[in-house]
């Protein structure tokens, strides 16, 4: 049964990729996701993936202004930067490639159903698993937090994929991504 929303032709506020929409991406552990590699500059994520951001974010401390976060809609990817360089990469539950890890979905899913599958496959890693103060699982040696977006009454996963500096999610994250639930 398709999700809510997901059916062909609907275009409503709320609207989730068909699977046969969304790209295929592979996640690697602290490397990168899809075509993006940790570290990457701006240009070189705009170069990979063929479009620049619709929206940016910058902060500003004193004379020097700092890029947060750049937002890329038609891919569903939001970038996260730390000193100009990617840091997290979060994968947008409704729109955002179907990523992959050991061929095991975690964008746009129950996030019951990955939670699940994260906690038996690194249950026999001691500290492997802790929780943000917003109830997010925080897969440590994997650099993976599941976030939920909400879409109209449903709830999916949003997948972050981190460097070590930046598991301590609450401290890491800018806020404009704490509202994306």
């Amino acid at each position: 049964m398709a999700a809510p929303g997901s059916e062909a032709g609907y275009r409503g506020p709320w609207r989730i990729a068909r699977e046969e929409e969304r790209a295929e991406w592979t996640f690697t552990p602290y490397v990168g996701v899809g075509p993006l590699h940790f570290g990457m500059t701006l240009e070189e994520i705009t170069s990979a993936l063929g479009e620049r951001p619709a929206v940016s974010s910058y902060s500003h401390h004193g004379d020097d202004q700092q890029l947060n976060y750049a937002d890329f809609a038609e891919s569903g990817i939001r970038a996260l930067f730390q000193d100009g360089r990617l840091g997290c990469v979060a994968a947008d539950a409704l729109t955002g490639p179907q990523v992959r890890l050991d061929a095991a979905p975690l964008t746009g899913c129950a996030r019951s159903h990955v939670e699940d599958w994260l906690v038996h496959r690194t249950a026999l890693r001691p500290g492997g698993l802790t929780y943000s103060p917003a109830a997010d699982p925080v897969f440590a040696d994997l650099g993976l937090a599941i976030r939920s977006q909400r879409a109209d009454d449903v709830v999916l996963t949003r997948p972050l994929f981190l460097l070590h500096d930046w598991l301590d999610l609450w401290h890491s994250l800018p806020s404009e991504e704490w509202n994306c639930s």
